[in-house]
């Protein structure tokens, strides 16, 4: 049996939409694909319409609002304070097709979630990002929201 995958409602809605908008928008267009450029962009799309299906059928949704406790745990939204600078932002701990660092969602196999889970309110978490930079940060408040 495949392993599960864990995800947000808000990320399989996101997938959701993906898949709707390749099935019914961008294949139609290549139907009559003649180029090899279109029939390489058919064979892709094709590709990520597999990977979402079989992606969404192992996903396990889990609803932030019906989490609860003290601890950081999968789907939290967690507030943190930077040690040098007094820089406070939110990170949420989302599965990694979720994962949108502009967004503030981090993948739970990220270096940073995985210092922070298990964690809670006035602990300190050290890590060293995707792109090097370093993260000594204080955790403020973890919210299921």
């Amino acid at each position: 049996m495949a392993e599960t995958i864990p995800m947000t409602s808000h990320g399989a809605k996101r997938l959701r939409e993906e898949l709707r908008n390749l099935r019914e928008e961008e294949l139609p267009r290549l139907d009559n694909a003649t180029s090899y450029e279109e029939k390489e962009r058919k064979g892709m799309i094709d590709a990520r319409i597999s990977y979402i299906e079989q992606t969404l059928d192992r996903a396990e949704i889990v609803d932030p609002a019906q989490m609860a406790g003290d601890k950081v745990q999968f789907s939290a939204t967690v507030e943190l304070t930077d040690v040098d600078s007094d820089k406070t932002w939110r990170v949420q701990i989302v599965g990694p097709e979720e994962a949108d660092e502009k967004q503030g969602r981090i993948s739970a196999a990220s270096p940073l979630a995985r210092a922070l889970l298990g964690c809670e309110a006035g602990d300190s978490v050290k890590s060293i990002t995707p792109s090097g930079e370093r993260v000594d940060a204080e955790i403020e408040k973890v919210l299921y929201i």
